[in-house]
């Protein structure tokens, strides 16, 4: 081997060595035990990226060492054996890792044992109705990963909205309210001020938001649901973060739920693969991390296009409210901008009425604390009930209330 192959090689195996440092890493920096990793518990984006990088640079490196002979005759039969080899190897590897149902996840997965909670839900009734027990209100959907149980004894009805007292039969000359979204819906705050501002006689107002959910699961959740209440006017709450694919459901090693989400379009998985293989779910994950969550501007579209398709059949009317995220506009993210720029051009485009909050919260922002429109420092997302009340006055302005 010449100097410079052997130089070549020399570096290339320091990288591959400090990319397998950065496996170790990832798995040990949290002092957590390698089996946490079936949890996904919020890190295992950065050994499948890792263990990818490691894998590239030990091919390329293997490839530096053995190029003076791949090209021969020989050479080519001993690549055809080593591309056989390979193969066979990864089956066995997939084989060997099925009992651990290891979940690479680009995201975030949540992990339950629904049959645990729901006892925890019984044994707790104190706990009934807080937010902070919402796990314990949740049962394993295999359509849209999760939904809420539903019942007297939780903080949803049996109608699949939050509990408000109204009745759910519908009489003559009543508007009906709906407000629909994830958990800034189910905060409640949007529907209590526009209630309150409005002061509107013969109408009630049914909230439908349900902790982490996307655009699609919020769809399906409407269609089972929300679709018998007969609403007037449907309010879909959009936030920034509801640009999630669809969840799948899976089991680990211990037999806890494994609700993993996966950022990217329908278009980009197949999800009987994604729910058998360990191997396919790290490609998904990478696939996510690499192409910016591919094809979920399809899913949206599409999702929102048939909920509008649904207020034309059912006769309802159908308005936007998009959620920013609580900082400045300069100082966003550029993912950020890039979301909301996306959904503000579907909308245009289906032709729906909607109302961007970011351009009054950041006039807002010129003159208030960071902290005054987060519920929380620490929170992106979930507004304040200051900036929640500037938004009802907004909606209630507009005219959205009104069928």
């Amino acid at each position: 081997m010449s100097k410079q192959r052997k130089i070549i090689s020399a570096l290339l195996g320091l990288t591959v060595l400090g990319l397998l440092a950065n496996v170790l890493y990832a798995i040990f920096s949290k002092d957590l035990p390698l089996a946490a990793v079936t949890y996904n518990i919020g890190y295992a984006e950065d050994i499948g990226l890792a263990l990818f990088y490691f894998i590239l640079g030990l091919l390329i490196f293997l490839a530096t060492l053995f190029a003076h002979v791949l090209f021969t005759r020989r050479g080519l039969l001993r690549l055809a054996l080593v591309l056989a080899s390979l193969v066979v190897s990864l089956v066995l590897f997939e084989l060997a890792l099925i009992p651990f149902n290891l979940v690479f996840n680009s995201g975030r997965a949540l992990e339950f044992n629904f049959e645990h909670t729901r006892r925890e839900a019984e044994k707790n009734p104190h706990l009934k109705g807080t937010w902070t027990a919402k796990v314990n209100w949740l049962q394993k959907d295999d359509e849209i990963g999760y939904q809420p149980l539903l019942g007297p004894g939780f903080p949803y009805s049996e109608h699949g909205a939050l509990h408000n007292g109204y009745d759910p039969v519908k009489r003559p000359g009543l508007t009906r309210v709906l407000f629909l979204g994830d958990s800034i819906c189910a905060l409640g705050f949007l529907t209590e001020y526009c209630k309150e501002i409005a002061g509107l006689a013969n109408y009630d107002y049914w909230t439908m938001g349900v902790y982490g959910y996307s655009t699609r699961q919020e769809l399906i959740y409407f269609q089972r649901n929300g679709l018998k209440l007969r609403p007037d006017v449907v309010i879909l709450e959009f936030c920034l973060n509801d640009w999630d694919g669809t969840p799948v459901v899976l089991k680990d090693e211990g037999g806890y739920t494994v609700i993993a989400n996966t950022y990217v379009g329908a278009q980009h998985i197949n999800y009987w693969l994604y729910k058998h293989s360990t191997l396919y779910r790290v490609y998904v994950s990478l696939k996510a991390s690499f192409t910016n969550r591919a094809s979920l501007q399809d899913d949206v579209r599409e999702n929102i296009a048939l909920l509008q398709r649904l207020s034309r059949q059912h006769g309802f009317a159908l308005r936007v409210v998009v959620y920013p995220e609580l900082e400045k506009l300069t100082l966003w993210p550029e993912n950020f901008r890039r979301q909301r720029a996306d959904i503000l051009k579907i909308l245009d485009e289906l032709g729906i009425e909607h109302y961007d909050v970011a351009p009054m919260m950041d006039r807002q922002l010129q003159r208030h604390s960071r902290d005054w429109a987060r519920l929380e420092p620490t929170d992106h997302f979930h507004p304040s009930r200051a900036l929640s009340r500037l938004i009802a006055e907004e909606v209630v302005e507009r005219g959205y209330l009104r069928p």
